[in-house]
């Protein structure tokens, strides 16, 4: 019988021993490592279409702008009930001025800024950084074709737009 007893221990130590499972340091550290290549390639990739998207939408915005601001100088929309002979837009750095009038003053009646989103920026060889639009027809005032590109940028990301001397947008 005690025998028996020992025998049955000794196989109960046994089966406890071979019980005892778990991952090693090494192997712990190896997943965690191979999760964080993984996790940093991701974020990567979901900042990239971030950035793609805000320079999308953005220069969708930007677009209608324009067109909302050629439409009030074809049509002659008043300010204060005041007839205007043109609209434009100022283009700065990090954001957009849509003016009634043939020259931009900051701060004048019927401005409306459009702030750019952060980290976001816009360059353009416009003259004068500014499109103006003629009452009428709707036309580019002094159209040059060699500064005619309006670029908006953020990280890597960039959009363009470009119009010609009649006023129409295309942004390829």
């Amino acid at each position: 019988l005690q025998s028996l007893l020992l025998f049955m221990a000794s196989l109960v130590k046994s089966g406890l021993d071979k019980m005892k499972k778990g991952f090693t340091l090494v192997e712990l550290l190896l997943v965690m490592g191979i999760f964080g290549i993984l996790i940093a390639l991701g974020s990567i990739n979901y900042f990239s279409s971030v950035n793609q998207t805000n320079v999308g939408v953005t220069k969708d915005v930007l677009v209608a702008d324009l067109r909302s601001a050629q439409n009030k100088a074809m049509s002659g929309a008043a300010v204060a009930g005041t007839p205007v002979d043109s609209w434009g837009i100022k283009l700065l750095e990090s954001s957009y001025v849509i003016f009634p009038g043939p020259t931009y003053a900051a701060g004048a009646t019927g401005n409306y800024v459009v702030q750019l989103p952060i980290g976001m920026t816009m360059s353009t060889s416009l003259p004068s950084s500014q499109v103006l639009f003629t009452k009428g027809t709707g036309e580019v005032v002094s159209y040059n074709s060699d500064a005619d590109v309006i670029t908006l940028s953020v990280g890597s990301s960039s959009k363009t737009i470009e119009l010609n001397r009649l006023g129409v947008i295309t942004s390829p």
